[in-house]
């Protein structure tokens, strides 16, 4: 399952690599890749989509040797293994009153956790 976003870009030969690294490795869950961000139009996601261009890769390289086999999801530009995804990510009711408890409003963070939980590599490629 490859997750996009409709404000970054992954080409082709981007989503190329990324499936043939899943499928070389039984034993990921989930390859995150640094988001290129496109169409900014507002000054702040202008100056955000600048600082991604200059520093990102730079960026990416440090946290992939940080975290190693688990590492983050940031909600897209992924490539994610149905099978472990389906098995692990299924997201709890939290105990309590909102903001705290019930739906969980945000999953990226807790599908990686889940994931790493369940024994799944959790890998970031900054291509």
């Amino acid at each position: 399952m490859i997750v996009l976003d409709a404000d970054s870009l992954m080409g082709a030969d981007c989503l190329v690599s990324l499936t043939r690294r899943m499928a070389a490795e039984p034993g990921l869950g989930l390859i995150q890749t640094l988001p290129t961000i496109i169409r900014a139009n507002t000054l702040y996601s202008r100056i955000q989509q600048f600082a991604n261009h200059c520093f990102g890769p730079i960026y990416a390289s440090g946290l992939a040797a940080w975290h190693g086999y688990s590492s983050n999801f940031w909600g897209h530009n992924a490539i994610i293994r149905t099978k472990a995804f389906a098995d692990a990510c299924g997201l709890p009711m939290l105990e309590g009153k909102a903001p705290f408890g019930g739906h969980v409003m945000s999953h990226d963070f807790m599908e990686a956790a889940l994931l790493r939980r369940a024994g799944w590599g959790c890998v970031l490629i900054p291509i």
